[in-house]
């Protein structure tokens, strides 16, 4: 068990790593406001990502036909057909996006961006059907060898352009190396398929991944978007470059987990007992790594963003607590929606969700009228607070999950982000470091001590998981 979930850890550290080496090295060789330009491209592959994700990759894994040679055949005819569609629709969006961000004059960048859809719906399947048996080596590959080639690929890329388009070929370069490589580790010859009764699967399956996928994109970008718009490139640069702090490592942690109990909730999703378990297990252990990683921003966040970035970036200290509270409370409501997708009950995030996009309105309005960063930080906590608790009741009512295990978990869990909210600039109580400091360990303390469920999973050393054949 724990040399699996070592290789998960490990591997998505790695990756996220790359990508924030990645991203450290393009601000450092580019000016802050080329820097901005080329955060947006990240938006249009986010929009990529997001608006065309239907979930086949998660079908493949939660089906208890999942190993199947003609169920993998059609899942990736449906998965190529949605990445020329996606290519489509990016180029179409290309310029109408280019000119809200004021950048009409390098539509062409966008267009060229919206060749990446093509190159991820021809990508092998086989990657993420051996994650049924829990193994995630070739996958851990097709994900961290493409981000390196990326990274060494900046320098030439300084030397030609020295300015944003150092991250659009770079960008090209990493989705290009990944169709390649998911072929190369594949266990089964690559075929396309085209099945009535698949592909009706497929969309009751993944349609409201593809409307959460939407929403998902408006949480996620919405807000550099709105950002960008009424407060500039500088400061839309010190706002990206924040989530991009949170978000690398935190969603490589959170991402190993969710890969790691996903397979195993799905395999016990007909046994009410066992899914209960797995189910408080999945939610807590969302919540504890996040509030490892949170806690890890809190004692050294502002140390290495100084080191890692220089003086100019400073203001993203004042930011960077709240950002990690806030997707740490997401991640927690993404744990909660994976108990239900294991159920095939895929329409939790989508509603969850709701409140979230409710916010960024409310955002984009205080901008409006001469809000700052900050505000938009705080409404996003009320936005994604309010989407946990719709979570947590969709998740008892439609996938059957007990509450009673997880309560005193959420509560302490509640303890811990308040004391994390009053230690952050935004708070404005500007408490001394021992006081704030010792309310955040001691929270955290009583939050880890309360996660029962996890620490009998872990003390008990056993998984669950499909037995298909090789």
């Amino acid at each position: 068990m724990f040399r699996k979930i070592l290789l998960l850890l490990s591997g998505n550290v790695a990756i996220s790593l790359v990508l924030f080496l990645r991203m450290i090295l393009i601000a450092r060789v580019i000016s802050v406001a080329d820097f901005g330009i080329a955060s947006t491209f990240m938006i249009s592959v986010t929009i990529m990502q997001l608006l065309s994700n239907i979930g086949l990759n998660q079908m493949i894994i939660q089906a208890s036909d999942g190993d199947a040679a003609e169920l993998q055949k059609a899942l990736q005819g449906i998965q190529a057909l949605r990445g020329i569609l996606g290519s489509v629709l990016l180029f179409l969006i290309a310029r109408p996006m280019a000119e809200f961000l004021g950048q009409g004059e390098i539509t062409w960048a966008y267009q060229v961006l919206a060749l990446v859809p093509i190159l991820t719906g021809f990508a092998h399947f086989d990657v993420f059907r051996q994650q049924r048996r829990m193994r995630y080596g070739p996958f851990i590959l097709t994900q961290l060898v493409p981000p390196v080639i990326s990274v060494l690929l900046i320098w030439p890329l300084e030397r030609v352009f020295g300015d944003w388009q150092v991250m659009l070929w770079s960008i090209m370069a990493q989705w290009t190396a990944n169709l390649v490589l998911t072929h190369l580790v594949a266990e089964r010859r690559y075929a396309i398929g085209f099945d009535r009764k698949v592909l009706k699967r497929g969309i009751a399956f993944g349609w409201p991944l593809l409307v959460n996928g939407v929403m998902l994109f408006v949480i996620y970008q919405g807000e550099r978007m709105v950002v960008g718009r009424e407060l500039g490139m500088a400061d839309l640069a010190i706002f990206s470059m924040t989530l991009s702090l949170v978000q690398t490592p935190m969603g490589a942690v959170i991402r190993a987990v969710q890969q790691f109990l996903l397979p195993q909730i799905a395999a016990v999703k007909d046994d009410d007992a066992r899914f209960g378990a797995m189910a408080a297990v999945t939610v807590q252990a969302s919540g504890f790594a996040m509030a490892v990683m949170v806690a890890g921003v809190f004692l050294v966040g502002p140390s290495l963003v100084v080191l890692a970035l220089g003086e100019r970036y400073r203001p993203v200290n004042d930011l960077l607590l709240m950002m990690a509270t806030v997707e740490l409370i997401r991640s927690v409501r993404a744990g909660l929606s994976q108990v239900a997708l294991a159920r095939a009950k895929t329409g939790n995030g989508p509603l969850s969700n709701i409140p979230r996009v409710a916010a960024i309105g409310l955002s984009w309005y205080l901008l409006i009228h001469g809000a700052g960063l900050s505000t938009v930080l705080v409404v996003a906590l009320c936005g994604e607070t309010a989407g946990f608790a719709v979570a947590l009741l969709l998740a008892r009512r439609f996938a059957g999950m007990a509450l009673a295990p997880v309560r005193l978990g959420i509560a302490t869990l509640a303890l811990l982000v308040a004391a994390l909210v009053a230690a952050s600039p935004q708070s404005g109580l500007d408490l001394p470091m021992a006081v704030s400091g010792s309310a955040v360990g001691a929270s955290f303390a009583v939050f880890a001590v309360s996660l029962r469920h996890l620490w009998s999973y872990l003390r008990a050393r056993r998984m669950n998981a499909y037995d298909d054949p090789a």
